[in-house]
């Protein structure tokens, strides 16, 4: 027990009377929410119950009933409940509102804002850190200035704008060294190396690394310290100074197996063996990469788990054990999808408290709002935003992507596959002998084919997958970390399943087949989305040519060429 918490229990013991006892109970689960969550619930809630009953029955003590759903938002979000940590940040902001207090305010937007960017909802992120970081300036609060400033640069980081994460980083990163706050200008140092890695400027990504590596050994933390040095091991790997990426990954084997830090022993040995297997030294890789694994599952953390079982997959696959690279590669592949479709169920849980809580409050709007005309008129507008962007952006009949949101999103992904050297591929698919669907029974009956065949692709495609409907029957589609050989795999999947199906229109029974090539990219033929499709195009018209209904891949189109050559 540290001397701070020691403090705040004797304050809570001696408390006086409500009022101090309330103040005592969020002083104490502030103070423990990140190191003992589970009792900083309890706290919280004990003085959310103090602060609306016996003295306050009549009148809640406002101060407490915020402070305690702070407290309660905070612990919870540590707990992984971020549902009910929505709902208690969603439920304190009209009393920090009413309170006039801007000081808990700015915390409880940087609470907002932690949220949402660990949902991966970058828009919402920042905009509570900005509103954060306007009150941080108007309060003259250096610390949170630079805090929030690296926080929103890391949304920029996230989404890719990197130029925009360095300038916003940087100008965090002169208020921390202003006001002498080491501990802020760590994190800020450590966020604008790996910004800099990102975009391949080592010297940059080592000086940034090696003073945020300074800074965490002055602070003393062990975990910190130890990933810093991960990182800046990768720094000096990517320049070719072997010895010294080698050295720091060993400091943080002996530093985990001292303080028990098995998260931090993990990396390490995943990142010596992904660092030998990019040496072509697959079989030195596989024993710290087994071991990694092992560690990982002890976590239980799917991302970590799924990341061992892909760089696994890699180095079996050098090693030419393709048998054993298919299977880590199928467990990456399961466990990545099970990650994507946690947060993606966290995320629609926090929707549903966000539209129960925002429909009650406008309930409650709407019954003092005189003018009814300006509320319909307000409504009105939403829903025609909404629906404007909707059709900006989604094919009208099918509901999918139109290919000015395809090519947006999809050269996102191909620059993120290219920077992280994940492969990458894509199929193109048309319908076969379309024009007699048509003919035969009509063109209503045509697209009812086509929007149930969309939507059963749709359902076949994972979360992150893009689809669009390219151009009248022809549809692509971009998927992320596969290979040609996984491709081709979805494609015959996707085939057969089309040729399995009949779409009732009316009267009529259709069934239909349809043509599929498949591509993955590679700098020497696809540096543009453009480029990655008309490789997979080409693949496509070989089936047709080939007699239709089939799956074709494009590096098989150049063994046949090859060969007749």
């Amino acid at each position: 027990m540290t001397d701070r918490i020691a403090s705040l229990e004797t304050q809570l013991a001696d408390a006086a009377d409500a009022r101090q006892r309330i103040d005592a109970l969020n002083a104490l689960s502030r103070e423990l929410s990140f190191g003992d969550a589970a009792r900083a619930v309890g706290l919280a809630q004990q003085a959310r119950q103090l602060s609306s009953e016996g003295d306050f029955a009549n009148e809640p003590y406002r101060p407490g009933l915020a402070a305690s759903l702070f407290n309660l938002a905070r612990a919870y979000n540590q707990l992984g409940n971020y549902a009910e940590s929505l709902a208690c940040l969603l439920d304190a902001l009209p009393h920090y509102e009413n309170l006039g207090d801007e000081a808990g305010l700015m915390w409880l937007y940087n609470e907002f804002g932690r949220l949402y960017y660990f949902l991966s909802d970058y828009s919402n992120a920042l905009a509570y850190y900005l509103k954060e970081l306007e009150l941080a300036r108007k309060l003259e609060h250096t610390n949170r200035q630079a805090g929030t400033l690296h926080n929103i640069g890391l949304v920029h980081f996230s989404t890719n704008d990197y130029p925009q994460a360095i300038e916003t980083m940087s100008e965090g990163l002169q208020i921390a060294v202003a006001a002498g706050d080491h501990w802020v200008e760590g994190f800020l140092l450590g966020g604008l190396a790996e910004t800099y890695f990102h975009l391949k400027d080592y010297t940059q990504a080592l000086a940034h690394g090696l003073r945020s590596l300074e800074l965490a050994r002055a602070a003393g933390i062990p975990n910190l310290v130890n990933g810093s040095l991960v990182a800046v091991s990768w720094t000096y790997f990517e320049l070719s100074q072997y010895d010294q990426a080698q050295a720091c990954l060993q400091e943080v084997l002996h530093s985990a197996q001292a303080t028990g830090d098995k998260r931090g022993r993990g990396e390490a040995l995943r990142a010596i063996g992904e660092q030998a297997a990019r040496r072509e030294r697959a079989a030195e890789a596989l024993p710290p990469l087994e071991q990694a694994l092992a560690l990982a599952g002890e976590l239980g953390e799917k991302a970590f788990i799924a990341n061992c079982h892909l760089a696994l997959s890699q180095a079996h696959k050098q090693l030419e054990a393709y048998q054993l690279a298919l299977e880590h590669y199928e467990q990456y592949h399961a466990l990545e999808k099970a990650v994507f479709d946690e947060k993606s169920d966290l995320r629609l849980k926090s929707l549903v408290v966000v539209h129960r809580l925002e429909t009650t409050r406008k309930e409650t709007e709407i019954y003092h709002l005189r003018n009814v005309m300006l509320q319909q008129e307000i409504e009105e507008r939403r829903k025609a935003q909404d629906a404007l962007e909707y059709m900006a952006n989604h094919d009208p009949l099918t509901g999918l992507f139109n290919r000015r949101a395809f090519f947006h999103l999809g050269e996102i992904a191909l620059e993120r596959a290219q920077k992280t050297q994940q492969p990458i591929s894509a199929i193109m698919l048309d319908f076969d002998r379309f024009k007699s669907v048509n003919d035969q029974y009509g063109h209503q009956a045509g697209d009812a084919v086509l929007s149930a065949i969309a939507e059963g692709i749709r359902q076949r495609m994972r979360g992150f997958d893009l689809l669009c409907r390219y151009g009248g029957e022809e549809f692509a589609i971009l998927l992320p970390d596969v290979d040609e050989t996984i491709a081709c795999q979805i494609a015959e999947r996707l085939r057969q399943s089309v040729a399995e199906q009949i779409i009732q229109a009316g009267d009529a029974a259709i069934r239909v087949t349809i043509s599929l090539g498949a591509a993955q990219a590679d700098r020497e033929n696809c540096a543009t989305l453009d480029e990655l499709l008309a490789l997979a195009d080409v693949a496509l018209y070989a089936s047709k040519n080939a007699g239709r209904n089939q799956v074709t891949a494009f590096s098989q189109i150049g063994v046949v060429n090859r060969m007749e050559g």
